[in-house]
């Protein structure tokens, strides 16, 4: 331990270590973390447990936030809230304003189908009070893959923000004025308390809606375990338990014991099954499978010990801590927040244009894999959001953060200047924006044009038509598949077949339709009297 304290006029040697190299490896983990969330927000089917990327997100950002805090405090012997705020403003605010400035002039600029947002929507993701919002609408988790605005992805970022917000001052209450390692390990001991409290109360808001609720005035509409995906009382569990890690890890004296042990030839082999194991262990215990009732609280809690063990073995990079130290993971990594502000609305809006790319299929060698429409979706979606994120990255928020523009008072200036602009065409603009065709409206003229199709294939056969028809051995059978938006997916997914085995097979869905009468329903998150085409569309079977 170098660095050393003057207090009072006496030297002071710090009570934990002050070193703090920076880690690659957590760069590279996040950067690994970071495909997983764009697979899984393409709509990737196997690409299941993309939640728990998000939940080490969250631990990882407690653990480096933490880390820093505590150095400071171990060099100065307090905390400055003015510099913490102050570094993170410049981290986060100019990529974010700007990113949502964007957003409400491209949505009010090019309103259409799959392309609506209203004022408060955009309003919350600016306050970063997005998370409260969504569980105040009743804005379910599946929601954000259906009728999703392009804001709402932001309740992670917001929920993190809040936390920033009182964490620089729990640390100061606990550590001013107690220069001493006994005070660091009081100060772990309530950090371990905190998160534990927020890894329970994921259990009880799974069931039950927000604490916050039961306030006058306020009231959250959320009925599922979204109340828990959601609450900043619970996910700040996750992040706690990455600083209580962060304290602990600058204080135990077996730390170095540790770090060699885990640069041996056995534990670096070792690591590579780990990194294995624990990519599984995502789509295993990830909130859309079958463990996804026990994702508050076990699959959280067991995620941050996963996250904890890649945080201890990024420390040695040796192992799978070189791969994740690799520079394009470790880029990846640094630029993870600027492509999560980006990405989640340029996926959007492309996907609102519903082109028809009809590139060829080519074939991947040594396998039965062939490129889709999908997959060349999802490389022009790629292509389009790095793009934008190379030129916020490096023309906007690496100079801002570094102080070579909008310095000093600049930096308010223009972020004031960006909230004007993005005010003013929320406000103006927010008609045309929500008057825009929705989703839902697009899926039930696609599903009733598919029906009127399948309707006029038929023959006219009069009033009185035979019961039976002579059938011709070699035309192909003819059948047709009936049901909700099921038997689309599964008429989809039946083309190979029906070309193999000369069958002629004509989906006939009632996207949304019950089998019994057209009555209130909840589809995609939204509560429906009636859905509109599901009448017409039964009326039509008895002729089928």
């Amino acid at each position: 331990m170098s660095q050393t304290l003057t207090a009072s006029g006496s030297t002071l040697e710090p009570p934990i270590d002050t070193k703090m190299p920076h880690l690659p490896g957590l760069d590279g983990l996040r950067g690994v973390a970071l495909v997983i969330v764009l697979l899984y927000h393409h709509g990737v089917t196997w690409m299941t447990g993309g939640e728990l990327t998000v939940s080490m997100f969250f631990t990882l950002s407690g653990f480096l936030i933490t880390r820093l805090v505590v150095n400071e405090w171990a060099k100065s012997g307090t905390i400055s809230l003015k510099n913490f705020y102050d570094r993170r403003i410049r981290r986060l605010f100019p990529a974010s304003f700007f990113v949502l400035m964007a957003v409400v002039i491209i949505w009010t600029l090019f309103p259409g189908s799959g392309r609506r947002l209203a004022f408060w929507e955009w309003m919350s993701g600016m306050s970063y009070f997005e998370n409260f919002y969504l569980q105040s609408a009743g804005k379910s988790y599946g929601g954000l893959f259906g009728l999703g605005n392009p804001v709402q992805h932001l309740w992670s970022l917001s929920l993190e923000e809040q936390v920033y917000l009182v964490f620089p001052v729990l640390c100061l209450l606990m550590l001013r004025g107690r220069y001493s390692r006994a005070a660091v390990w009081r100060f772990f001991k309530v950090l371990s308390g905190l998160a534990l409290l927020g890894i329970l109360l994921g259990a009880y808001n799974r069931t039950h809606v927000p604490l916050w609720s039961h306030l006058p005035v306020v009231e959250a509409k959320c009925s599922d375990s979204s109340c828990a995906y959601y609450a900043t009382e619970v996910r700040v569990g996750e992040f706690l338990m990455g600083s209580a890690f962060a304290v602990f890890w600058s204080a135990w004296s077996y730390v170095p014991r540790v770090t060699e042990f885990l640069r041996r030839p056995i534990v670096a082999i070792l690591s590579w099954p780990f990194l294995i194991i624990s990519y599984i262990a995502w789509f295993k215990i990830g909130w859309r499978n079958q463990w996804g009732d026990v994702f508050f609280p076990w699959s959280v809690f067991f995620n941050a010990f996963i996250t904890m063990a890649f945080i201890a073995l990024a420390h040695t990079g040796v192992g799978m801590g070189r791969l994740l130290a690799w520079k394009p993971a470790a880029w990846m990594g640094q630029v993870t927040y600027t492509v999560y502000l980006v990405h989640w609305p340029t996926f959007m809006f492309w996907d609102s244009m519903r082109l028809n790319l009809d590139l060829p299929k080519i074939h991947i060698p040594l396998t039965d894999w062939e490129t889709t429409d999908g997959f060349w979706h999802f490389v022009f979606k790629i292509a389009i959001t790095f793009t934008i994120v190379c030129l916020i990255y490096y023309l906007l928020e690496n100079p801002v953060r570094k102080k070579k523009i909008w310095k000093g008072s600049r930096l308010y200036v223009w972020l004031v200047a960006m909230t004007l602009v993005g005010v003013i065409f929320a406000v103006v603009g927010n008609d045309r924006r929500t008057a825009a065709t929705d989703v839902l409206a697009v899926l039930d003229e696609q599903a009733l044009a598919m029906q009127k199709e399948a309707l006029a294939s038929l023959p006219d056969l009069g009033e009185n038509p035979p019961d039976v028809s002579p059938v011709d051995s070699d035309l192909p059978a003819r059948m047709m598949m009936v049901g909700d938006s099921q038997s689309w997916v599964l008429a989809a997914g039946l083309d190979d077949w029906e070309a193999s085995n000369q069958v002629i097979n004509q989906p006939s869905p009632g996207v949304g339709c019950g089998i019994g009468e057209n009555t209130r329903l909840k589809y995609l998150g939204i509560d429906q009297d009636k859905r509109p085409g599901c009448t017409e569309w039964r009326d039509a079977l008895g002729p089928i």
